[in-house]
């Protein structure tokens, strides 16, 4: 918000250090790589924006990243030098290790809402603490946060009801599932 923002502005960011190589980010972390424009970031770090801070983190118009988003997920990579998650519908995953972006459609519109990206960035988080590299991270949680609102929904629950809360409680039993395969 500009309010939040604005207060952003008084923050004097402290040098990026390399030593800290599972940092995922989001949300207002992302209005101050923005406003302060603190690229390149280390390698191993993760940016997570959606339309709306991928066009701030661009100063570029949310029109033009929703008519391209690959050519702009491509454009936040080569500035940043990092992994990009760019969510969405469909959400987009891509680095400079990558020779292709990956697009995953693992979601429901019960994603479509405050605090579940933040379920999401809990779980990239978790998976690199332990020991997943960016991608794999972003790939792995992608699909186990879009599984576990797919559980919600195949439970006979309205897609408008889910909470961020209501993923957490689901996550144990998808990965349970899975494993046992």
């Amino acid at each position: 918000t500009r309010k939040s923002r604005s207060k952003l502005r008084g923050i004097k960011p402290k040098r990026l250090k390399n030593n800290f190589s599972k940092v995922v980010l989001d949300a207002d972390a992302l209005s101050v790589i923005a406003l302060h424009h603190l690229e390149p970031l280390p390698s191993t770090w993760i940016l997570s924006p959606h339309e709306g801070e991928l066009s701030r983190l661009l100063n570029v118009k949310i029109n033009l990243i929703k008519n391209n988003r690959e050519k702009y997920l491509k454009h936040a990579v080569e500035k940043f030098q990092c992994t990009v998650l760019l969510k969405g519908h469909h959400t987009l995953i891509f680095n400079n290790q990558l020779k292709n972006i990956i697009s995953l459609t693992a979601g429901t519109p019960a994603l479509s809402k405050a605090g579940t990206g933040d379920v999401l960035l809990g779980i990239i988080t978790a998976l690199k603490a332990q020991g997943l590299n960016s991608e794999e991270a972003c790939v792995v949680a992608v699909n186990l946060h879009g599984m576990a609102a797919k559980r919600w929904e195949e439970e006979g629950r309205d897609y408008l009801s889910l909470r961020p809360t209501d993923l957490l409680e689901l996550l144990p039993q998808v990965i349970f599932n899975l494993r046992n395969q």
